[in-house]
């Protein structure tokens, strides 16, 4: 048996059960779809709608309450907004839905018999269309694509044809019809089996029999008829009304509540606040008051103090004058003798002496501070001067060694700045691999992106060759060197005649900025099959052609016309073959044409591009940069370490220079003459 498009549970593709003969029981949670599957069944056995129950087995709802439209169009609930008095129906489905049933049955002479009804609405109005088949039938198989005309039934009619048994599809134009050939073909007596068929299935069980008799023996009658039931229903919805409005006013006092607390609060916070401000005021006033009183108390302090000072400084005045003046009597009396005179003069000697001396020890103390960091001799002869000479000469060593230095910080300064533009560069390639499917370097991938959007066309549209192909699991140690001969043709784009025109326009006034090839693709038939030759020993036989793409054949063409080459094992295969190849990367192009690539942009998988899959490549560029990282900041730290030697290095010259400079004889230096 199967549904498509029946209820809330069973949307928007096909459900099948299949017991086969066998006693089925049908279990799973509430609301999982029990019911509603069996109602399907009973669509399908009952097709009048009066000898017809939904839901009875589930004791939930009442009868009727789900109808053939609600089971179309997906009922599953009711919602009702605030101060709505009646709720809104939630459906999974629009009056452009279709829903079909189908139970296929098979007799102990393997005979078929398929029963099937279809609906569909049309101006606002259920349709239905009530079949049988003679045979077994999918939805899937037979019924898709399903259209509200007569296409349908031509097309189920074509893929099971007459064969001379008599037609194998009846149709009927109502469930009267549907109901006779059923009863006959089933062998059932009368139709009051079906009737007695929807019963059985209802019941689930009694509760109680008074119910039983008034549900399913008593005829129904029309309730929306009887006063008492309107007035009811009136009491209902104003009972109802009269209960949101009282949540309402329940809610607002709630939701008020929090306001009155607030406003309180302030109420209090505001007093507090302006007491605060008075005893701020009065502050000011207390501490002017206090700071006068205590300031009034130290100046009459101070004044006494004042006092005592200036007497004492009166009398040590009077003293000094009277040592003045005997100081200028006794200097007459010493230059009017001969004793005075001399002393006078050597006085002046000694002054000019020390002030010599003071120099000369200022000069050696430098000499001495520069020495002991040059390691020359401290406190030097004259003999020893000769040092000057040496310092000079290792100062221009010093010189030399500052020039060599600087040198090798440039070339790691180099070094980091290369290493931080190759980070940047694998940083964009990771991240442009990350939002695609292939290998592509990232300078080319973007050409082929703006081509993109430049023409309308999508990546399937105009793929690179190499998103196309990839060397099979079982070839992996060949991988190396098939990228190397692939690496040139993986990086060049297929363009199909539709886009042809729109590619060469763009690509003839834009500057691409890089370069780009590309293939102008003609669909055609191929002949590739007859000249494919039985080796697992060459390029072709080692690779893998994406299967869903619709260059596939022409790429399998190109490859097998110019990179089919033969994967020699060792060199004198090499050697011996036409075309051939290495595992290591050595290619043989005949005509004495050989190469072999060993450039740092082809030494690991960071530079393969053949492939639909590129989460190898993403893990050895996450590998490399962090390898960049590295090297990065060993030139950080490299270079940290070539300034501090120059820094060194500078101060060393440096003191050659003044110690060099400092003096340009030793009697500058020589304080011991003096003494």
């Amino acid at each position: 048996m199967e549904v498509f498009n029946w209820g809330g549970t069973f949307h928007d593709k096909v459900w099948r059960i299949n017991p086969e003969g066998n006693t089925t029981l049908l279990t799973g949670a509430n609301a999982s779809g029990k019911t509603t599957f069996i109602d399907a069944l009973l669509t399908l056995m009952v097709p009048y709608k009066k000898d017809r129950f939904y839901n009875q087995s589930s004791g939930e709802e009442k009868k009727g309450a789900r109808t053939e439209e609600s089971y179309v169009l997906g009922h599953y609930g009711k919602k009702q907004n605030e101060g709505d008095l009646s709720a809104t129906v939630q459906a999974l489905r629009d009056e452009t839905a279709i829903s079909i049933l189908l139970a296929t049955f098979k007799n102990e002479d393997d005979k078929y018999c398929t029963i099937f009804q279809c609906r569909w609405f049309s101006n606002g109005d259920l349709k239905k269309q009530f079949g049988l088949a003679h045979k077994g039938l999918r939805i899937e198989e037979d019924f898709f694509p399903f259209d509200t005309k007569r296409k349908w039934k031509d097309n189920l009619m074509a893929k099971h044809p007459d064969i001379g048994r008599g037609n194998p599809i009846e149709y009927f134009s109502g469930p009267g019809d549907y109901a006779e050939r059923m009863v006959r073909l089933f062998g059932m007596r009368s139709n009051k089996a079906l009737s007695l068929f929807n019963q059985v299935v209802g019941i689930k069980y009694v509760e109680d029999l008074d119910l039983f008799f008034r549900n399913y023996m008593l005829e129904d009658k029309d309730v929306n008829s009887h006063i008492e039931y309107k007035e009811l229903i009136g009491s209902f919805n104003e009972l109802t009304k009269a209960r949101n409005d009282i949540e309402k006013a329940e809610e607002q006092i709630f939701q008020l509540k929090p306001i009155t607390e607030y406003a309180e609060k302030i109420k209090t916070t505001s007093s507090e606040l302006k007491d605060l401000e008075i005893s701020k005021h009065t502050s000011a006033y207390w501490f002017s008051a206090k700071g006068k009183e205590l300031s009034e108390k130290e100046y009459a302090r101070l004044e006494k103090v004042i006092e005592n000072i200036e007497s004492k400084i009166k009398i040590i005045d009077a003293e000094i004058n009277g040592l003045r003046d005997k100081e200028a009597e006794l200097k007459v009396d010493i230059k009017s003798s001969e004793a005075g005179r001399q002393t006078e003069a050597l006085e002046k000697e000694i002054k000019e002496l020390n002030i010599k001396l003071q120099e000369r020890s200022k000069a050696l103390t430098k000499y001495n501070a520069l020495a002991q960091s040059l390691s020359f001799t401290e406190n030097p002869s004259e003999k020893v001067i000769a040092e000057k000479e040496a310092a000079l000469v290792k100062k221009t060593g010093c010189e030399t060694k500052d020039k060599e230095l600087n040198k090798c910080i440039r070339n790691e300064e180099n070094k980091r700045e290369e290493s931080r533009k190759n980070i940047e560069t694998t940083k964009v390639s990771i991240s442009t691999l990350i939002k695609n499917d292939n290998n592509i370097p990232t300078s080319v991938a973007r050409i082929r992106e703006d081509i993109l959007e430049a023409v309308g066309a999508n990546k399937n549209e105009i793929p690179f060759i190499g998103e196309l192909i990839k060397v099979d699991e079982n070839s992996q140690d060949w991988e190396f060197g098939i990228e190397k001969l692939l690496h040139s043709f993986a990086l060049r784009i297929i363009v199909p005649e539709k886009y042809y025109k729109a590619v060469n326009k763009y690509v003839n006034s834009t500057n691409l900025n890089g370069k780009i090839f590309y293939y102008r693709y003609k669909e055609t038939d191929t002949l590739l099959e007859n000249r494919i030759e039985d080796s697992e020993k060459t390029v072709y036989s080692k690779l893998n052609f994406k299967p869903d793409s619709n260059y596939k054949n022409w790429v399998q063409e190109q490859i097998f016309e110019q990179f089919n080459f033969y994967c020699a094992d060792d060199l004198l295969d090499f050697e011996n073959s036409k075309r051939a190849l290495t595992k290591e990367g050595l290619i043989n192009f005949g005509r004495g044409r050989h190469q072999k690539d060993d450039r740092k942009s082809f030494g690991n998988r960071s530079s393969y591009v053949l492939g639909w899959d590129n989460k190898a490549k993403i893990k050895s560029l996450r590998e490399l940069l962090t390898i960049l990282t590295d090297d990065e900041t060993n030139a950080i730290k490299e270079i940290g370490k070539l300034e501090n030697k120059i820094e060194l290095n500078k101060n060393q010259r440096d003191n050659y220079y003044n110690f060099i400079n400092l003096f340009e004889n030793f009697d500058s230096i020589n304080w011991g003459e003096i003494c």
